[in-house]
């Protein structure tokens, strides 16, 4: 008897009946990068693929806002993760980030993010951008673009900037970021309710350090500042805060930055923990509690010293984000490593195939 051999090619544009998305990748997230389990965490997915291009580019994604590239929890497509923000995305291009805020982000085994793409149907964003940051984050400002320089809020604050002296766009460790020139005393400010505790980060890339204080972000108040998180022209960093009374250091911290490199900076702060700077996610140093935050401050500026003059950064500033609540030495790693701690896979039909797949079925005699 001859041996009955079935070839079934899987077209590339075949659409499974149980969902509207044609094409989802995951997303893996090496837990060994977690130092422990974090709930409600953004995390930030890049995307930087053809297939992420519009149709009329060349891609799968249908609608030119990328408002098609969605995320789920399962590989079916069927529970969507409504708490996520896409960012700058470029439908030329197939570029974009996609932060998505993980329910539990685990450290003992790899989370998965299911996204699919390739909806002909979706005309509107599917995504509730302030809902990608937990409550107590107070301001998050992306800088995305690179081209246009933007200074809106994430969240659902209203905390967005003004610049002041022409700061300009430029590429960051996420899509954009703000440049600063300091001879030009360039910086950005805005408002929002001082918190008692806190937590402020930012990835910071220094041109030079041509101040004895190079100012990252400082909050002021009438006559002192409330805090100020500097880098000497040493390359060491000075980080000041007012509670019942001062609270810092000084030059002292582990750490000595160098022109030209991108560094994620942390500085905490409650009335039990104290003070805690962190430099990658490491500790610098840290300086006892005094009390809980002067809550009378009134401006925050990126890249500017409310308290002394000349006190302006030279270089790059992203990622700016401000919390009410002192962020735990594994929050700030985590986020810190949110940017390189997971893997996208190939490209798969809804239903688990990869496109163009072909399958040999062999039927007995």
């Amino acid at each position: 008897m001859k041996k009955l051999l079935v070839i079934l090619s899987f077209l590339l544009f075949a659409r499974p009946a149980q969902a509207a998305f044609t094409y989802r990748v995951v997303y893996t997230i090496d837990n060994a990068q977690v130092p422990s389990t974090q709930t409600n965490f953004p995390v930030p997915i890049a995307l930087n693929n053809a297939n992420f291009k519009t149709v009329a580019n060349g891609g799968h994604v249908q609608n030119s806002s990328g408002f098609d590239i969605v995320p789920f929890t399962d590989a079916g497509l069927t529970t969507q993760i409504t708490g996520c923000e896409l960012e700058a995305y470029s439908g030329t291009a197939g570029t974009g980030v996609l932060w998505v805020n993980v329910a539990s982000l685990s450290s003992s085994a790899p989370t998965l993010i299911h996204v699919g793409y390739g909806n002909s149907a979706i005309s509107t964003n599917q995504c509730t951008t302030t809902s990608t940051w937990d409550a107590n984050y107070k301001a998050v400002h992306h800088f995305p673009n690179g081209a246009t320089l933007s200074v809106t809020d994430s969240t659902s604050n209203g905390a967005n900037g003004t610049t002041a002296g022409s700061p300009t766009a430029t590429s960051g460790q996420l899509d954009g970021a703000i440049h600063l020139v300091s001879a030009s005393s360039q910086y950005e400010w805005f408002q929002f309710i001082n918190p008692a505790a806190m937590t402020i980060e930012a990835w910071v890339r220094a041109t030079s350090f041509p101040d004895t204080y190079n100012a990252v972000i400082s909050r002021s108040e009438t006559g002192a500042a409330n805090f100020q998180l500097l880098v000497k022209s040493n390359g060491k960093l000075a980080a000041y805060l007012l509670a019942s009374g001062s609270v810092n250091y000084d030059g002292t911290g582990t750490n000595t930055l160098s022109t030209g490199t991108w560094y994620h900076l942390a500085m905490a702060y409650d009335s039990s923990g104290g003070l805690r700077v962190y430099v990658n996610g490491s500790l610098d140093n840290s300086a006892a509690a005094n009390g809980t935050i002067n809550t009378t401050a009134q401006l925050t500026s990126v890249g500017y010293d409310w308290y002394a003059a000349a006190r302006y950064w030279n270089g790059d500033i992203d990622e700016v984000r401000i919390s009410d609540v002192a962020r735990s030495a594994n929050y700030i790693l985590t986020d810190k490593n949110s940017l390189t701690f997971g893997t996208l896979g190939s490209e798969l039909l809804v239903g688990g195939m990869k496109p163009g797949t072909l399958v040999t079925l062999g039927a007995g005699r």
